[in-house]
């Protein structure tokens, strides 16, 4: 996003105190800055002027930057591109967010994409995937801030190759300048070298510029400002309200109500006297801008008028012969002599492009960083796999009694009373961009004689769930990107995925997974898996065989059912009947295989010691399948029903 370009003197200040990147005795900080081109708005349109004020390329841009490095960022529409110091696109726009060029490279980001750096011809040099934002490179080093699996945001540096340089670790984090970094962790600050090194601490002082022509400024908890060598000596004993650095020199304003500007030098003493309400740079020039009652003037480096106040905003000279002026809500261009070299027409004062003339902060002129668009799918495939495993989901698995649950995540025994499906047992961010609910489902209860006529329920404390669910709601970047997702979490877990494409089922070690993409949520239940788990044609039916010790619960008709209570688990894979079903038989194992049809009929073939015994014929829905059993040779008929358990 473009960053507002309509800045009072003191916010350009403030972006001055905190963005200080080296610069060069010529001033533009080793970036190639071309200052006869400046950025103008006319009406609601951005174009180029020299400095008589001609255009030299007409105004057509949403937003307009300063050019560096030959290149020049500019937006239409939402989307940004580079021109060159001919008004022509090199880099059309293509991205939804980019920085100016910095040492001969800009971020850039694309719709759903990553930041990406590019050199002047676009060429991509590297992605970093990991970031979730990034700035310009100063002295090598770019500052990157990324996310951490607990969801705490840290600061690092990367280098040109994309490696980090400097781990993410700190709370908040400034530009390289003179080869030292600004960097908080807590309440500590100070400045660590460009291998990490913590160099000056804030034991003394509070640490709040970067480096700038080897001192920074600090202030004392009280709100006064002194200044640091670089060994970390004080230079100035806090003692101002506000300083600014000027070239060799210093803007200052006295402490109390009445604030006063004025300029000293490096060890304190004053240049010029505070005498005025406001004041700016003079940034190499002769004359500086200085704010006298309500209206602005120029004085020289004695403190002397040399300009009267006349105007309602002013900025520094340019190149020492021109400077930017406001009258009402024009902007127009003087000389040093205060006449008009174009009248008052402009209707924006370019306080960033004086900025980067001074200083060479490229990274102030149009946007300083760039935020991503992209959902690292594998990235949160592996957060989502560091809760589900193949014993269970979040430490807890199909065989962990309900006490232990209970206490583990300090839940109440009230809250599982009365539930049906899934109790929700905790729900946290995973990651910035999705939302985790854990819940169990399970009977967990029984019901006693409460000792007269009724009875009450009793937690079963060695009851185990029956299935584990374990859902993800997606926000920010990862809306929209759902079924990479699904797909992402199918293929980690070795899943199938069906007919439908929004379900997939295997095993899973030995358990069942059942994964569904429903709009913005994916659902991963996980219960008992089955013996001899393989994968089969979406339109085949397989029932396999699993013993169990307990009786079914479930409601079965005809003479096949007996006292064995032989579990069987109905695999369906490609149909949304899949889940755990309950089906008991006579002894003798058997095996159902048949195919399902898109008018819900079913025909399954049983097989018992390898020879066909009989057939079943029927319907099959989410819940049930029913239908009849027609022994082999025809001769005897019984209706039956197996009815979907979760168990």
């Amino acid at each position: 996003m473009m960053k507002n370009r309509f800045l009072s003197k003191s916010l350009v200040r403030l972006l001055l105190l905190a963005l200080l990147p080296a610069i060069s005795s010529c001033g533009n900080g080793g970036n190639d800055m071309n200052t006869s081109l400046v950025p103008i708005l006319s009406g609601k349109s951005y174009g180029y002027i020299n400095l008589e004020g001609v255009y030299m390329i007409n105004p057509q841009f949403d937003e307009a930057g300063e050019f560096f490095d030959g290149r020049a960022l500019v937006r239409k529409g939402n989307l940004y591109g580079y021109i060159d110091e001919k008004g022509t696109y090199v880099i059309p726009p293509k991205y939804v967010s980019a920085t100016p060029f910095s040492e001969g490279v800009a971020w850039t980001v694309e719709a759903d994409g990553a930041p990406t750096l590019i050199d002047t011809d676009g060429n991509t040099q590297l992605v970093a995937k990991d970031a979730e934002k990034v700035w310009v490179f100063t002295e090598g080093m770019a500052k990157v801030l990324t996310t951490k699996s607990d969801n705490s945001k840290v600061y690092g540096f990367l280098d040109r190759k994309g490696q980090f340089a400097i781990t993410p670790q700190f709370d908040q984090a400034y530009p390289f300048s003179d080869g030292m970094a600004n960097v908080r962790i807590g309440k500590n600050s100070g400045y660590v070298d460009k291998k990490g090194r913590m160099e000056i601490s804030d034991s003394i002082m509070k640490c709040v510029s970067s480096f700038f022509r080897g001192y920074a400024i600090v202030e004392n908890g009280n709100g006064d400002y002194g200044l640091i060598d670089s060994k970390g000596r004080l230079e100035i004993n806090p003692q101002f309200s506000e300083i600014y650095p000027d070239g060799d020199m210093l803007i200052v304003a006295t402490s109390g109500d009445e604030k006063n500007y004025g300029w000293c030098d490096r060890n304190g003493k004053f240049i010029i006297n505070p005498q005025f309400r406001n004041a700016s740079f003079f940034s190499n020039n002769d004359y500086a801008p200085v704010k006298i009652g309500n209206s602005w003037g120029y004085i020289d480096r004695k403190g002397k008028i040399v300009i009267n106040p006349q105007f309602d905003d002013a900025l520094s000279f340019i190149n020492n012969k021109v400077a930017f002026v406001k009258t009402g809500d024009k902007v127009g261009i003087i000389d040093k002599d205060g006449k008009y070299v174009a009248n008052p027409q402009f209707d924006e004062l370019p306080r960033l492009y004086m900025l980067n003339m001074a200083y060479g902060i490229p990274a102030t002129s149009v946007n300083y960083d760039v935020t991503t668009r992209y959902f690292n799918v594998e990235k949160a495939v592996d957060m989502v796999m560091d809760n589900v495993t193949k014993e269970g989901i979040k430490g807890i698995t199909l065989k962990t009694p309900i006490s232990k649950i209970i206490k583990d995540f300090n839940i109440h025994e009230r809250n599982l009373y009365g539930s049906y499906g899934a109790t929700n047992i905790t729900s946290a961010e995973l990651g910035k961009n999705l939302f985790a609910t854990f819940s169990i489902e399970g009977d967990f209860f029984q019901d006693v004689s409460d000792g007269w006529w009724g009875t009450t329920s009793v937690l079963v404390k060695n009851a185990t769930p029956k299935a584990l669910h374990y859902s993800l709601q997606t926000t920010g970047l990862a809306i929209g990107k759902e079924r990479k997702l699904f797909k992402a979490l199918a293929d980690r877990m070795n899943l199938k995925i069906n007919s439908d494409k929004n379900s997939a089922t295997g095993n899973y070690g030995r358990n069942h997974i059942w994964l569904t993409l429903n709009e913005n949520e994916i659902r991963i239940s996980m219960t008992p898996g089955g013996k001899n788990y393989t994968d089969v044609p979406d339109s085949t039916l397989i029932i396999e065989e699993l013993i169990g010790n307990q009786t079914s619960a479930e409601t079965f008709e005809g003479k096949i059912n007996n006292k064995y209570g032989i579990v069987m688990q109905l695999l369906i894979l490609g149909s949304d009947v899949s889940g755990t079903y309950h089906y008991t038989s006579r002894k003798s194992p058997i095996t159902l295989s048949g195919t399902l049809d898109s008018d819900g009929s079913i025909r399954l073939e049983e097989k018992t010691g390898g020879k066909i015994t009989g057939q079943f014929a029927g319907t099959y829905t989410p819940s049930e399948i029913s239908g009849t059993w027609i022994s082999a040779d025809g001769k005897t008929r019984m209706p039956f029903v197996v009815e979907r358990s979760n168990n």
